[in-house]
């Protein structure tokens, strides 16, 4: 006995390819839109802020924790601490962070500034 394709194997067929073209285009589309980094700034294990790092924000504020305070810089996708009143100044020397992943402590002000996003490090999102 042959089994013939008939018309709606056709149909089911055409419509699978065409979701999945779709999904593909779409999916593309959102994950390369998302190159923008957070910075979640922590003081005293609680959360204070959260910050967008994008090419066109810039922000100076200062964080004061009580055993001290700690002034935070924002700009071109990278924060910093900029001054500290903690003793060792270990934390203004971390230099300034943007990759996911990366952090800067303060232990003595009980600060902690961490980046969470999308990393911009050339790894695709497909893998083979």
């Amino acid at each position: 006995m042959k089994k013939k394709i008939n018309k709606y194997d056709i149909a089911l067929i055409i419509a699978i390819i065409i979701i999945n073209i779709l999904l593909l285009f779409y999916g593309s589309r959102n994950v390369s839109k998302v190159d923008d980094n957070i910075a979640l700034v922590y003081s005293k294990n609680e959360l204070v802020g959260k910050y967008i790092l994008s090419e066109n924000y810039e922000n100076e504020f200062t964080i004061n924790s009580g055993v001290g305070h700690n002034t935070i810089k924002i700009k071109d996708k990278k924060i910093w601490i900029e001054e500290a009143s903690c003793p060792d100044q270990i934390c203004t020397y971390q230099g300034k962070i943007s990759s996911d992943g990366e952090i800067i402590v303060c232990l003595p002000n009980q600060l902690l500034i961490k980046i969470e996003g999308n990393s911009n490090d050339g790894i695709d999102f497909i893998a083979p």
